[in-house]
């Protein structure tokens, strides 16, 4: 009998990935720069990839429970059983990514158990390439994911800061292409509007150009960055989460303040 299918093989393949899911999660939520539990910026690592109490890695247990036994049985299924799995597999990821991915804009939503599900069902269908599949096949998998994580890490720069000016900007992202030489500064309007409608521009434009100025001070750009803040704003009757572009602002060549709020038309 081969060691995979031995109770030993079968119990150090489900301790492997275990041990993955959570390092990959830690890995993934810093790179990307997922919330932390507690509003910190630091041990992110830990709040992902450890799964005790306080930590969003707790909740991963939901679906690592599962996955855990489906790695135990899967030594023992037959062909038919794995490629089926695979597929579901591979459904499960496309759902996840869905979900997770501001498709118009391309943007993250950063929900963490969005994350341990695509983080779960990648790892899986990676290690279902053990079984039924050439050398080659499961060369290509280790490449695929080794290619991921480094496009990951190598990514352009996204910093994200919350809970900023009050009642006005609820959050300031800051995407840095050193590509095109930009810098775009995402800044989130509340309350939620009525769509048409284009309540304190005076005082939001305000309060994006004080914003503004403390962030370019503290970390100015390179001289020969452009630099633009794009406003978004979620209508009253849209779900929660979805935000729509409403406009932007920034510095002409006299470095005067420009700033044109043009709030969503549509619910």
């Amino acid at each position: 009998m081969p060691f995979i299918k031995t109770t030993a093989g079968r119990t150090l393949l489900g301790v492997a990935y275990l041990i993955s899911a959570n390092a990959l999660s830690g890995l993934f939520a810093v790179l990307l720069d997922y919330p932390s539990l507690w509003g910190k910026s630091t041990g992110i690592f830990g709040e992902y990839a450890i799964p005790l109490p306080f930590t969003w890695a707790l909740a991963h247990w939901i679906s690592m429970l599962p996955f855990t036994l489906v790695m135990l049985g899967m030594p023992l299924w037959e062909k038919r059983s794995v490629i089926r799995i695979r597929w579901l597999l591979l459904a499960g990821i496309l759902v996840s990514l869905f979900f997770e991915i501001d498709l118009p804009y391309g943007r993250l939503e950063h929900n963490p158990f969005l994350l341990f599900l695509t983080v779960d069902f990648v790892l899986v269908l990676l290690l279902s390439f053990l079984f039924y599949t050439s050398v080659k096949v499961q060369l290509a998998g280790l490449v695929t994911l080794v290619t991921l994580i480094l496009g990951i890490i190598f990514q352009e720069p996204l910093v994200r800061f919350s809970s900023l000016q009050g009642p006005l900007l609820s959050e300031l992202e800051v995407e840095i292409s050193h590509k095109e030489k930009l810098v775009r500064y995402h800044f989130n309007v509340i309350p939620a509007l009525t769509p048409g409608e284009s309540p304190y521009p005076d005082k939001i434009c305000a309060a994006a150009e004080k914003l503004f100025d403390e962030v370019t001070s503290a970390n100015p750009a390179p001289a020969d960055y452009t630099e633009i803040v794009l406003f978004w704003a979620r209508p009253k009757n849209a779900k929660p989460g979805t935000t729509y572009p409403a406009g932007s602002a920034g510095q002409d060549h006299q470095r005067h303040w420009i700033c044109d709020l043009n709030y969503p038309s549509d619910n």
